[in-house]
Order: structure tokens, then sequence, then C-alpha cells
């Protein structure tokens, strides 16, 4: 019990980490839940950062990865798709997060029997459940020029659960390295590739090498995923110069490297040199 208390914390601080920007709303940890090859459970910590309790249901759904890498509604399996829905179960279906207390929401996979090895994804869908408005007097008409009605935004937020069946690997490339500066902002643009039958996850890493001086780190990006089927994307990351100049010596080195839970070897790597 102890050690899965640690554990859950250790997540919370992670999320906390990285949602320090952001608004306040609802953590969720771990970001992505991978159950490997055996393994049935798994769970969801939820947080919410906001000042007054806030009710979410919660579901699960289909996605898929768009060629050029976003997260879109699928209705139905492609070729090669495995969707992960039908081995799901999840408890509680609704919860009500009282500020800053964490509730948990549990994941059981309930594997076939004579289930093909693969890698098969669905996503846990939290959809925030508004409180009805509360009745106010009516106002006085006056003149009526149109119709008004109050607007209340709903918020999702959707988590990859991915299921392996059977002993997967994947291996990964880079290609199509450029820099160009977009709306004032240097960008390195970049091709992912992979191969195997499983998903690729890892965190890209650009720096900036000239010989006789240290290297610099002038960019990140934290869990860069390549879901299958696809077996290619495109990415585009923002770096930061020293002094905000754009150098025109020396390259730039690029890595990607694995981010999977207790792994960080590197994926794959590419430099592209720059030129006056």
């Amino acid at each position: 019990m102890f050690r899965g208390l640690a554990h859950t914390i250790a997540l919370l601080a992670a999320a906390l980490l990285e949602a320090s920007s952001a608004r306040a709303g609802v953590l969720i940890a771990p970001t992505r839940l991978v159950l490997q090859d055996g393994e049935r459970h798994g769970e969801f910590v939820l947080v919410n950062k906001g000042g007054t309790s806030e009710r979410y249901r919660v579901s699960v759904v289909n996605r898929r990865m768009s060629a050029e890498g976003r997260i879109v509604e699928a209705s139905e399996a492609q070729p090669g798709e495995r969707f992960a829905d039908a081995m799901i179960r999840f408890s509680p279906r609704e919860v009500v997060l009282p500020p800053d207390e964490p509730q948990a929401i549990r994941i059981l996979v309930r594997r076939p029997g004579d289930l093909e090895a693969g890698e098969y994804r669905s996503h846990l869908l939290l959809m925030q459940v508004p409180d009805a408005p509360a009745a106010a007097p009516a106002p006085d008409p006056g003149p009526r020029r149109g119709i008004s009605a109050p607007v209340t935004p709903i918020y999702g937020i959707t988590v990859p659960i991915i299921v392996r069946n059977g002993r997967l690997h994947a291996e990964g490339a880079l290609s199509d390295l450029s820099l160009r500066v977009e709306h004032d902002v240097p960008r390195l643009h970049v091709q992912i590739h992979r191969a195997g039958d499983r998903s690729l996850f890892g965190d890209l890493e650009v720096r900036h090498e000239l010989p006789g001086e240290p290297t610099r780190v002038v960019g990140r990006a934290r869990g860069v995923a390549l879901y299958t089927p696809n077996q290619a994307r495109p990415f585009a990351l923002d770096l930061d110069f020293p002094e905000g100049r754009v150098p025109t010596t020396g390259a730039l080195r690029v890595e990607y490297r694995d981010a999977e839970a207790g792994a960080s070897s590197l994926i794959a790597e590419g430099a592209v040199g720059l030129t006056p």
C-alpha cells in the first residue's frame, strides 16, 4: 500500500510541475496509461486545482492520430487500427472533485483468450458536468431586438489507455530536418518515422553545437508520440537562442529519446547544418 501511495504522490508531483503555468482546472496523472503484456490493473489520479467543486462524467472513447499528428475522433477502426474499448472496465463513472482532494479512476483490462498480439488503444474521456444555473428574477424585457441565452463552457480531457499484448517492439528515425523562422519565431521542423508493432513515445531535445564552445540546449518537447498504425508524423519545435539571434554557424543536433516508463534510450537522432 505504501509503495502505491508513494507512486501516486510522485505522479501528482510531476503533473503539478508540468501544469504549473496552466489555468486552474483538473489535473490527471499519469497523462497516459500503458498496460504491458499480462498487466490488467491501472489507475488515473485526478486533482481539482480550482476553488470550487467540479463534477466530471467518465467514459471511454476511441481516437486516432491524424497524418498531421492531431488526435481526432474515430467512429470505426481503419486498417491496422486496434481499439481497446471492448476490453476496458473502469470505476467510478462520475466523480465530484472538491478542491485539492485526489480521486482515483480505477482501470481493469480483460483480454480475450484469443487476442492477437499487438497494441490496442482507446482514450479515457473526462467531461465536465456544469451545475444547473440558479433561477433569477426575470429582468425588464424592454425593446426586443433578438434572442439571447447564457452560454456555459464545458471542458473535456482525454488521455490514452494503451493495452499491449505479446512482446512488441518499435524503431524510429528522423528525417527532413530544417530550421525556419516563422512569424519571427525560429522553429525546427522534423519528420518522425516509426517501424514495428507498437507506438513511439519520447522527448525531443535540440542542441546547438559550435566548435570550441559549450553545447547549448535550445529546444525541448516532452511526450511526443507517434501512434500505431501511423508510420510518420511531422513535428515543429520552437527554439530559444541566446539573445534571440538565430545562429548561422555550427549545427543543430536533434535527439529523440524514449520516454516510456523506466526507459531513456535513444530512439533516433539527426542534425542540420547552419549556414549564413
